[in-house]
């Protein structure tokens, strides 16, 4: 495995062992979608869909699509072309629920199945959080350098410095591997061959007035943990050298 300091991170990080959500028969969304994936990310997605109107691509690409909720809402409607990449699990959900958008499944760690995504040829690369889970970031990003070609890629990972967990790991949820501070993936980034056109701090999730919402404001403030959450999820825009 890569060790620490060539990606950048303390050399005495902890790391959490990898956990497949397919291997292991509990996809993330088992609580319900709405609780783990349809409100994750989507500050993320919106500052996609921005870019996607002032470039006006061919063909968005979305790397680790979920269940394909946020690609359908932002993005089914305003391109010309959508592809949403995920393992079995996720693209057998997305491709029940929204028809109109090309699903493609298979293994991030597969040569073969990034050729496949290449031909392609996408134009707006979206890939948020996913990098976190990944046993191999160095090759999940020059495989991302490989395929936005003259495009844009927007990267999104939670920004360890500003979560309520120790800042040298293992992170907080088991099924990420690792995660960076914000300047330490800059530098991974940079490393990588990518040129950073924007870095940007966003709320991790969508907030809704509901019960269930104030439920979890009031137990955070009964914890002492910061209320709403702390600005944790970390986007960079980039494009090649």
């Amino acid at each position: 495995m890569t060790n620490n300091t060539s990606l950048y991170l303390p050399s005495d990080y902890r790391t959490n062992p990898p956990a497949s959500a397919d291997s292991d028969g509990t996809p993330y969304w088992e609580r319900g979608l709405s609780h783990n994936d349809i409100r994750y990310q989507v500050p993320v997605y919106r500052l996609a869909a921005r870019r996607a109107k002032e470039l006006a691509p061919r063909l968005v690409m979305d790397i680790g699509c979920g269940s394909g909720d946020k690609l359908n809402e932002f993005f089914a409607r305003a391109t010309r072309r959508v592809v949403g990449v995920d393992q079995e699990s996720a693209i057998s959900l997305a491709r029940s629920r929204f028809g109109s958008i090309d699903w493609l499944a298979g293994d991030l760690g597969s040569a073969e199945f990034w050729a496949e995504l290449a031909g392609h040829q996408p134009d707006l690369v979206i890939c948020a959080d996913v990098i976190e889970h990944l046993v191999d970031p160095v090759g999940l990003l020059e495989r991302l350098h490989a395929l936005i070609g003259d495009g844009r890629l927007i990267l999104s990972t939670p920004d360890r410095a500003r979560l309520d967990s120790d800042p040298l790991g293992p992170p907080g949820n088991p099924r990420h591997i690792r995660e960076w501070t914000a300047d330490e993936l800059s530098t991974l980034l940079e490393a990588s061959g990518f040129e950073i056109v924007a870095r940007h701090h966003l709320l991790p999730r969508r907030y809704s007035r509901t019960l269930a919402e104030l439920r979890r404001v009031l137990g955070r403030a009964r914890r002492g943990m910061p209320v709403p959450d702390r600005r944790s999820c970390q986007v960079h825009e980039l494009r090649r050298k």
